[in-house]
C-alpha cells in the first residue's frame, strides 16, 4: 500500500483497486484528476499526488539522463516485476498494484504531451466548445428549449403576481442518443515488452491520439453543418439558417463575395446571435480576403485638417475580429461554403466515463497484453440560432 505526503507534510496511505477507476468515472474525473483533487499536495516539493502514488508502487513515469534511470517498462508494469514493485497479489483483483495503475499512469503521459500543443485542430475545436460535461453512462437525453411566446424574449409589462408574457420552457427529449465509442488499441510482443518503457508507449500514443482527434474535429464540423441522423439533427439549411452571397447581394454573383454580402450575413439576426468564428476552407477564406469593395488602407490622411467628418459606430452588430477554423481538404467540406458560429452558445459537447471504465477493467482483470483506451463523446448543435450558413454563388 503507497503513502503520499500532503501539502501539511501528513502522510495518508492509499490503497490502490480497480474501484479507484469506478469512483472516477462517477465523479467525472480521471484516475489522475481524482487522486489530485482527493490529496492535495506541495506538488513542486514532493509532486503531485498521483506522482506519489505511482513512485510508491515502484513506477517511474519517466527516464532520468542524470542518473541514467530509464522509465518502467511494460513487462514490469504488467509483472509488478520492477525495482520496488511487488510481483505477488497485492490488490482483491489479484494483480500488482503496478498493473492497476498502469492506464491511468500512460493517458496521464499522453494528456501533458498533447497538452503541450495548443494550435492543433483538436485543441483549437475544444476551445470553441461552449458547454461540456461527463455522464457515468452511454444515452444521453437532448434537452428540448421552446419559448412559450412568440415573440420570445421581448420586454412586455407585467401586472401584479401574474405570469410571465414570456416563458423559456426546457423538457426532455423523448428519444435519447447512444455515446459512440472511441478506441485506440496498442499490443506490445513479449520480446518487446521488456525494453518498451512507457513514456516510449506514451509518446507514440499522444502521436496516434493527436492525429484521430484532428480527423475527428473536422467531421465535426461538417456534422455541425449537415446534421447527423443518429442524433437526428437536421441539416441548418433543413432548419432555414443559411443562405446565399447573391440573396445578400446581387452583384455578389460569378464566385465573388463583396463586401454588402459578408456585412450583410455577418449582422443578420443580431439580437440573437454575433458570429466569433467561422469554419471555411482555404481557398473560400482567401475569397473573403479578396471581397470586392473591402476597406483598405489609403495614403488618405483622415486627420487632415478639412471639412469633412468620419463615422464611428456605437452599436457595432459584428466581433470586432473574426477567427477562422480551416477545414482541411478532404474532409468532404463543400467549396464556397462559409458556417459562422457564435461560440459562445454553439457546440455542446457530451463525454462518457462509462466506455473509458469497462476498457480499463478488461485489460487488468484479463490480463491480456493488448491494451485498450476507449472514451466516448458526442458533439452537436446546443441552440441552432447560433448558427448561420453562407455560400458563395
Amino acid at each position: 500500500m503507497a503513502s503520499i505526503t500532503d501539502a501539511r507534510g501528513d502522510r495518508h496511505e492509499i490503497k490502490v483497486s480497480l474501484d479507484m477507476y469506478r469512483q472516477s468515472a462517477e465523479a467525472g474525473q480521471s484516475l489522475r484528476q481524482l487522486v489530485n483533487s482527493n490529496h492535495r499536495t506541495n506538488a513542486e516539493r514532493d509532486g503531485t499526488a498521483f506522482e506519489q502514488l505511482c513512485a510508491g508502487e515502484g513506477i517511474r513515469l519517466r527516464g532520468d539522463i542524470a542518473t541514467g534511470q530509464r522509465a518502467s517498462t511494460i513487462r514490469e508494469l504488467a509483472e509488478g516485476s520492477g525495482s520496488g514493485m511487488i510481483s505477488a497479489a497485492v490488490t482483491k483483483e489479484a494483480v500488482p498494484a503496478s498493473r492497476i495503475l498502469f492506464p491511468a499512469a500512460v493517458m496521464g503521459l499522453v494528456e501533458d504531451r498533447l497538452a503541450v500543443d495548443i494550435s492543433q485542430t483538436d485543441a483549437v475545436f475544444n476551445s470553441l466548445v461552449a458547454y461540456e460535461e461527463s455522464i457515468n453512462g452511454d444515452r444521453v437525453e437532448q434537452p428540448i428549449i421552446t419559448y412559450t411566446n412568440a415573440g420570445e424574449n421581448k420586454p412586455q409589462t407585467i401586472t401584479q403576481l401574474a405570469m410571465p408574457a414570456s416563458m423559456i420552457v426546457i423538457t426532455a427529449s423523448d428519444v435519447s442518443y447512444k455515446i459512440p465509442v472511441f478506441s485506440q488499441g496498442i499490443e506490445v510482443a513479449d520480446q518487446a515488452a521488456k525494453n518498451t518503457t512507457i513514456d516510449f508507449v506514451a509518446l507514440t500514443l499522444a502521436r496516434s491520439f493527436a492525429i484521430q482527434a484532428n480527423v475527428r474535429a473536422q467531421g465535426y464540423m461538417l456534422a455541425l453543418k449537415d446534421g447527423d441522423v443518429d442524433n437526428n439533427d437536421s441539416s441548418l439549411s433543413a432548419l432555414g439558417y443559411a443562405t446565399t452571397s447573391t440573396a445578400l447581394d446581387a452583384l455578389a454573383t460569378g464566385g465573388v463575395l463583396t463586401q454588402k454580402a459578408w456585412m450583410a450575413w455577418m449582422t443578420q439576426f443580431p439580437e440573437k446571435r454575433v458570429i466569433d468564428v467561422i469554419v471555411t476552407d482555404l481557398a473560400t477564406a482567401i475569397k473573403i480576403e479578396q471581397r470586392t469593395g473591402k476597406p483598405i488602407i489609403t495614403q488618405d490622411d483622415p486627420n487632415s485638417p478639412r471639412i469633412d467628418t468620419n463615422m464611428s459606430v456605437l452599436n457595432p452588430q459584428w466581433a470586432p475580429r473574426v477567427k477562422v477554423f480551416l477545414v482541411q481538404a478532404g474532409s468532404g467540406w463543400p467549396a464556397n461554403t462559409i458556417m459562422g458560429i457564435d461560440s459562445r452558445y454553439a457546440i455542446r459537447r457530451i463525454r462518457s466515463l462509462t466506455a473509458s471504465f469497462q476498457s480499463t477493467e478488461a485489460f487488468i482483470t484479463k490480463r491480456s497484453t493488448i491494451s485498450r483506451f476507449d472514451f466516448g463523446e458526442i458533439v452537436n448543435r446546443m441552440f441552432p440560432e447560433a448558427f448561420s450558413v453562407l455560400t458563395i454563388l
